[in-house]
């Protein structure tokens, strides 16, 4: 849907026919760069959280959840993408709001002391 459409913006540019090899090239490096990252981030979280004798059952689970995303389709895998972040944003704001007294007063010792260096 939308690489199509900006592939087809890209071959009316400067590069001509050659634009929509730059948005397949770049869209290959985002979404490889991407997955490393993601499964780089989840096994550091995974290891905190149970040891790292779970860290191949997820890097499977991973990998399999990859294969499945690469043949699904793509409104199915983002509309779940979506609902996995908002899952993960819950336990961070939940994190933030316990912490707010701390921060707060982090905020106020970080002006104090930008005070007294002027």
């Amino acid at each position: 849907h939308s690489a199509q459409l900006t592939t087809k913006a890209f071959t009316k540019g400067y590069f001509g026919d050659y634009g929509q090899y730059i948005v397949s090239i770049g869209l290959l490096l985002f979404a490889f760069s991407t997955s490393i990252a993601w499964s780089y981030y989840g096994d550091r979280a995974i290891i905190y959280l149970v040891g790292y004798k779970w860290v191949m059952p997820y890097r499977v689970v991973y990998a399999f959840g990859f294969l499945w995303a690469a043949v699904s389709d793509t409104t199915l895998v983002w509309n779940l993408a979506a609902v996995a972040i908002v899952l993960m944003a819950l336990p961070n704001l939940f994190g933030i709001m316990m912490l707010a007294r701390e921060m707060k007063q982090t905020v106020r010792d970080y002006w104090a002391n930008l005070k007294e260096k002027e």
